[in-house]
């Protein structure tokens, strides 16, 4: 018998839940559901989501502003940062900060269509050529 556990998002102390602001909520998803995998439900006017890992769920809210840089930032793994980069432009994203080592890791920050910030995160050595752009 395994002691591995499905993805859930009850997880004592884990971060599960993320409102994403946005104006168009379907482009939201579409961004998200191209570039990272989540797999978007899109049977209302604030579609609802889980990530590819199963852990975070959450919905696009319709009118809410983007955070404009302050609040938390959160940042999304990706095993491959030059795939995942080149995901986002081609998804009306934009770049909002090129790769760079932090430790032992390569990070950047993205705009999503909506104007959110997002970070992206990857093992050093993964994904590591130019970004489209930089």
């Amino acid at each position: 018998m395994s002691d591995e556990r499905p993805p859930s998002v009850f997880r004592d102390g884990g971060a599960s839940y993320l409102h994403i602001p946005c104006h168009e909520p379907a482009r939201a998803a579409d961004f998200y559901e191209a570039v990272f995998g989540w797999s978007p439900r899109r049977d209302g006017d604030q579609p609802a989501f889980a990530d590819a890992t199963g852990h975070v769920i959450g919905h696009f809210m319709r009118g809410e502003p983007a955070p404009g840089g302050t609040g938390v930032l959160p940042y999304i793994y990706v095993d491959d940062l030059t795939t995942a980069l080149r995901r986002v432009e081609e998804n009306g994203g934009a770049l909002a900060e090129a790769p760079r080592p932090e430790g032992t890791l390569r990070v950047a920050r993205i705009h999503d269509p909506e104007g959110n910030t997002v970070g992206v995160w990857t093992q050093a050595g993964a994904g590591d050529a130019p970004a489209p752009g930089a």
